[in-house]
């Protein structure tokens, strides 16, 4: 566990929105990893939950329930800044062995003596 989100409200409801939002705004940064921040955000807006009509099992019961998953739009843009730095450090080590073996427009010689670009 990396951190505990807690809500104190007057009732139910008003803790209930505050640690809600809390989860909402906060941004999940973790090199590699993964987060349960929408499994929580998900449980978090369960009607049963909402009413406080939970027991010892009723977490087994919610994960057993099959659901759609929406995706998270940080968890989206975490991958996308990855695929983009993974790009990156591709093209960045081709640019570098291009270079090394004189670049894809090194100019050679042909048998006629005339010069003509070739791919490297």
């Amino acid at each position: 566990m990396l951190a505990v989100v807690t809500a104190w409200g007057p009732d139910r409801r008003v803790a209930l929105g505050r640690v809600r939002r809390a989860l909402q705004r906060s941004a999940v940064v973790i090199d590699g990893g993964a987060s349960n921040r929408t499994l929580l955000l998900r449980l978090l807006h369960r009607d049963d939950f909402e009413r406080g009509e939970i027991d010892a099992h009723w977490l087994e019961r919610a994960l057993a329930e099959p659901v759609a998953a929406a995706p998270d739009a940080i968890v989206l843009l975490a991958a996308a800044a990855q695929a983009y730095e993974d790009d990156r450090v591709l093209a960045q080590a081709a640019f570098y062995a291009a270079r090394h073996v004189g670049g894809p427009n090194r100019r050679r010689t042909s048998a006629a003596g005339s010069s003509c670009p070739t791919a490297a």
